[in-house]
């Protein structure tokens, strides 16, 4: 009865994100179960007849009754789900097909979208977006690119849970004020963290006027795709899949310039961040190798304290294989001249960005039920004390895709509060890929590998065409 006089005035989960940070926090685990059970068998009575995949996921499970947020656990799609499209689609450029197979995964109709003159998976993307889609790719860590059916319905949901997860780490409201913001990578693209980047630079960097960027492309799904592939082929030593990327590739010219141009590129970048910037208030945002890359480039020509120390530095994705040295935390703050930066976590699947409190830990807000799985005999662990394991998750911000997922990364969750001071479930700041662990060469691009995937790519192109 207590929780139920505390969200009274909540009303349906994608109303949730305009609630201030402390009262989300406030529900302790035990509190918060009853709230995502009830609202869970809304999206599930809305959803299931509508997405021909989770009414066939239920029939398999053969679930019956679901009682208890644990008994949602069965009904987590894998990860694997989002890119089960033949990838003979990909290359014979059916994207008639590729609609039908997406098709099934949304509560949208996508049958009547004309996709006959397309003929990339970037034009393909602009199309669905352009209608009711608003879509995001993985990585494409073997060239298979996941397509995760976000719509229109769960934009704002998505982008506004971006400057809460900055708000809730920072203490500062990034909206209210314009200012330059600074990003070291590709203007833009359709990968999820590109595609969040984009549009906070372009919203917070005065309409993208100060939205500052190493390359003034967006980094394409094509050539993504292709770099996911090249790098498959080439731990499998495929010759013959490498000649045919090589014979995929239209557009040498513009890449090989592209990469001839890097050097050129970051020494302007990093002129652009000393001489026109130095001691103002910016926004910073990537991952943290892109973060340090920069970072240790600068140190070693004597640059540091850029900017101001009320600057906002953002980052996130853990290291992921980058060689860093222990006081990288250090290094990163010499250079950019703030006394903290901030860590967020999110995945594409996930509309959710966890923000990290003062404690180091990520905390789950009200609209993401979490779920810890047995490794080895899949078994839902019980939401108490610390559980550690395999991923899970239900996002209730998805109104009209399938909001669970069952992941590759290990995790430790605890169930207790934190000391922080926000309540509920949180998570330990050791995410790591089962795949990883097991030396396995699936889903090894992570957000933080795949501009160093795509730069491969270039060398590959560019030593090609110099033979």
């Amino acid at each position: 009865m207590q929780t139920l006089k505390k969200t009274m005035g909540w009303g349906p989960p994608e109303k949730w994100i305009d609630l201030p940070v402390e009262e989300l926090f406030s529900l302790t685990s035990d509190e918060i179960d009853s709230l995502q059970l009830k609202w869970f068998l809304e999206r599930f009575k809305t959803l299931e007849s509508k997405i021909s995949a989770v009414k066939a996921l239920v029939e398999k499970q053969d679930v019956k009754n679901i009682e208890e947020i644990n008994d949602i656990a069965p009904l987590l799609f894998t990860h694997k789900v989002y890119k089960s499209y033949p990838l003979s689609l990909i290359e014979k450029k059916n994207f008639k097909q590729l609609t039908g197979w997406l098709d099934k995964l949304t509560s949208h109709d996508l049958s009547g979208i004309d996709v006959s003159d397309v003929k990339t998976i970037d034009s393909w993307l602009d199309r669905m977006d352009s209608d009711v889609m608003y879509l995001c790719h993985s990585t494409g860590t073997t060239g298979k690119l996941s397509f995760f059916p976000r719509s229109q319905t769960e934009k704002r949901s998505f982008l506004t849970g971006m400057y809460n997860a900055i708000k809730a780490s920072s203490g500062k409201d990034v909206t209210k004020e314009q200012m330059p913001v600074f990003f070291p990578g590709y203007r833009g693209g359709y990968q999820v963290s590109h595609k969040v980047l984009h549009h906070v630079g372009m919203e917070i960097g005065f309409n993208g006027e100060e939205f500052h960027t190493l390359f003034d492309k967006p980094m394409s799904a094509d050539f993504m795709s292709l770099a996911g592939r090249l790098k498959a082929a080439q731990a499998s030593g495929s010759l013959k899949k490498m000649d045919m990327i090589k014979a995929l590739v239209k557009s040498k010219g513009e890449l090989i310039k592209l990469k001839k141009q890097q050097p050129v590129m970051m020494e302007a970048y990093m002129n652009k961040l000393v001489s026109e910037y130095r001691g103002r208030k910016v926004l910073i945002m990537a991952t943290t190798p892109d973060l340090l890359k920069t970072a240790e480039s600068g140190l070693k020509e004597g640059i540091s304290k850029i900017f101001s120390n009320e600057s906002i530095l953002i980052t996130g994705g853990g290291l992921k294989g980058y060689n860093a040295p222990e006081d990288w935390p250090s290094l990163l703050k010499e250079f950019y001249g703030v006394d903290e930066f901030y860590k967020l976590y999110g995945m594409t699947e996930c509309t959710a960005i966890l923000p990290m409190c003062k404690n180091g830990h990520y905390h789950f807000y009200p609209y993401v039920i979490p779920f810890v799985l047995d490794v080895k005999t899949g078994e839902t662990l019980p939401r108490k004390g610390t559980q550690t394991g395999r991923y899970g998750f239900y996002d209730l911000l998805a109104e009209t895709y399938w909001g669970g997922l069952l992941t590759g990364d290990k995790v430790t969750i605890h169930y207790d509060d934190c000391g922080c001071g926000w309540k509920g479930a949180w998570l330990e700041d050791n995410i790591v890929r089962y795949s990883e662990l097991q030396e396995d060469n699936e889903d090894k691009i992570s957000c933080s590998g795949s501009q160093d995937a795509y730069n491969e790519f270039l060398d590959f192109i560019v030593e090609d065409a110099a033979k």
